[in-house]
């Protein structure tokens, strides 16, 4: 037995957002939950990988700022996602001494292996007015 709204169970919520919107989306969740409850929902890749999508290029200095991590650890981040077709450096054409990224071939749209689990979670129930700060 079906009922009126059996296709709405299988749709994803996110199908009618832009990437652009997506990315941001995505951000401004993780935002407010370090603000409102003290943790970030995005990993450092996914995150690294949302601010990417949405500035669609940027400089590597840009990227480890917005990033929030140690040099180190940014350098790890943008390794591991660089490997994987996820992100590519690219020498500035205005100045050959910076380097800027940009999504590479292999990001796809919101790849799930890149979300932690509450991300994939509020992916799939993104939904209501996140500046509630409750889903509707």
């Amino acid at each position: 037995m079906t009922t009126g709204n059996s296709h709405l169970a299988s749709a994803d919520p996110c199908e009618a957002l832009s990437p652009d919107t997506r990315y941001d989306m995505l951000l401004a969740l993780n935002r407010h939950f370090r603000k409102d409850h003290g943790f970030e929902i995005l990993t450092p890749d996914a995150k690294l990988f949302c601010v990417v999508g949405a500035k669609k290029t940027l400089s590597v200095k840009e990227a480890m700022l917005y990033s929030g991590l140690s040099y180190r650890g940014f350098y790890l981040v943008a390794a591991r996602l660089g490997s994987r077709g996820v992100i590519v450096f690219e020498a500035d054409p205005r100045d050959a001494r910076v380097k800027r990224i940009s999504l590479g071939p292999r990001a796809g749209m919101l790849d799930p292996w890149i979300l932690p689990v509450s991300g994939r979670a509020a992916v799939a129930g993104a939904s209501g007015d996140w500046s509630r700060g409750a889903a509707a």
